[in-house]
């Protein structure tokens, strides 16, 4: 294995686990709630407490990398998040967990979004897209397993393990990667431009708004609807929370293998892709809504990963193409809008099912994700010079 490879196992360790840590407060939040003596709502704003400043602080993380180094920010917010994981399980207030959890949010922010646009950097195009692929399905594969972690540890433990063994973990994987990263050479820019004017230029450019807005509506469709799948679970067929979790695992395992095959099949059918992956991924999701075993939740899982794989990944390389010379910027705005979707659908997701059924949630995310392939593979097919152009340029 080379260098580059034993890094990008690195970082998706590192993924994996910074994905669950953001993940794994869901199945425990009843025993936060109990011990804490709070209401199982406000305990759950300890969720917003770390993906508020997670999604915002990530917009100012991007500018920083590239003026100064992403090795360099990536080391110092993964021993962060490791100290302030650790710390959350130490809590002995509502307040001081919401605080942890808040510092956690924005060392986090720093990790992700610098590791896909490091990854970016390091592999040659040919590879690029598989690299970037792999570490997204290490990542989900985190989201998954993270609930039957927190479920099972706070079920035979305490959820207070739950976080003190994430920050362990995190913090050896952190140790490692300063080894291994720490004197190499990543790129930087030597202008003095503020953050206005890194994003500003960007957003200039030909193309990226509309690969940004399908990010945000992939983060919409995808996360907003990831967050019910669980409870949907839970709900409709009572199963233990090991079982939901290994279900979700689906989604994970499929993005891993998916992800390192994209780039090859992105490099045959070119923009193609993204009708695969919208249809993959919208079928996926109405099989969900109409399973009744076991086994078909897990498939449908796995079909749901490929898709977002295919699309997500297609759509991050190619705005990594068309920002190349600011990769950190351009990873920090890809972040933000997936978290911003994520969010956004979440809580119309919430409303949505006060009136009508989680297959009505499913359904939606179905049309959208088949209207994105539509509309977003139109746009993109033929473009493939425009992007080899635009990113020539810089």
């Amino acid at each position: 294995m080379n260098k580059e490879k034993k890094l990008l196992l690195i970082l998706g360790l590192l993924a994996f686990l910074v994905q669950g840590d953001n993940t794994v407060i869901s199945p425990i939040l009843p025993g936060i709630a109990g011990e804490l003596d709070l209401a199982i709502p406000t305990a759950a704003t300890a969720i917003t407490a770390y993906m508020l400043p997670f999604g915002l602080f990530s917009l100012i993380y991007g500018p920083l990398a590239d003026k100064f180094g992403k090795a360099y920010v990536i080391n110092i917010a993964s021993f962060g998040t490791a100290v302030f994981s650790s710390a959350s399980g130490l809590a002995y207030s509502y307040f001081s967990l919401i605080g942890f959890r808040g510092i956690n949010g924005i060392f986090a922010a720093g990790i992700i979004p610098l590791a896909l646009s490091l990854i970016g950097d390091l592999f040659e195009k040919k590879e690029k897209q598989n690299a970037i692929g792999m570490f997204m399905g290490f990542m989900f594969l985190g989201q998954g397993v993270a609930t039957a972690i927190g479920g099972t540890l706070a079920q035979f433990a305490s959820w207070r393990w739950v976080f003190l063994i994430y920050g362990v973990l995190e913090l050896i994987i952190a140790v490692i990667m300063f080894h291994k990263i720490k004197s190499r050479s990543t790129k930087k820019s030597p202008t003095s431009k503020g953050i206005i004017e890194y994003y500003s230029s960007l957003l200039n450019k030909r193309l990226i708004k509309p690969i940004l807005a399908s990010i945000f509506f992939v983060g919409y469709a995808v996360f907003g609807t990831f967050s019910y799948l669980g409870s949907y679970l839970d709900d409709s067929f009572q199963y233990p929370v090991l079982t939901i979790g290994l279900i979700l695992t689906g989604f994970g395992i499929a993005s891993v293998i998916g992800g390192r095959r994209s780039g090859n099949i992105k490099e045959k059918m070119g923009f193609k892709i993204i009708f695969l992956g919208a249809i993959i991924a919208s079928l996926s999701i109405v099989l969900f809504s109409y399973a009744t075993n076991t086994w078909l939740f897990f498939l449908s899982m796995a079909g749901f990963g490929l898709g977002f794989v295919f699309l997500q990944s297609t759509l991050v390389t190619t705005a990594q193409q068309i920002g190349a010379k600011n990769t950190g910027t351009v990873m920090a705005l890809v972040a933000f809008c997936i978290i911003t979707g994520g969010g956004v659908g979440t809580f119309i997701n919430g409303i949505i099912l006060t009136s009508f059924s989680y297959t009505f949630i499913f359904n939606i995310a179905a049309s959208i994700l088949l209207l994105l392939g539509l509309i977003v593979g139109t746009r993109l097919m033929g473009t493939e010079e425009q992007v080899q152009k635009l990113a020539k340029a810089q």
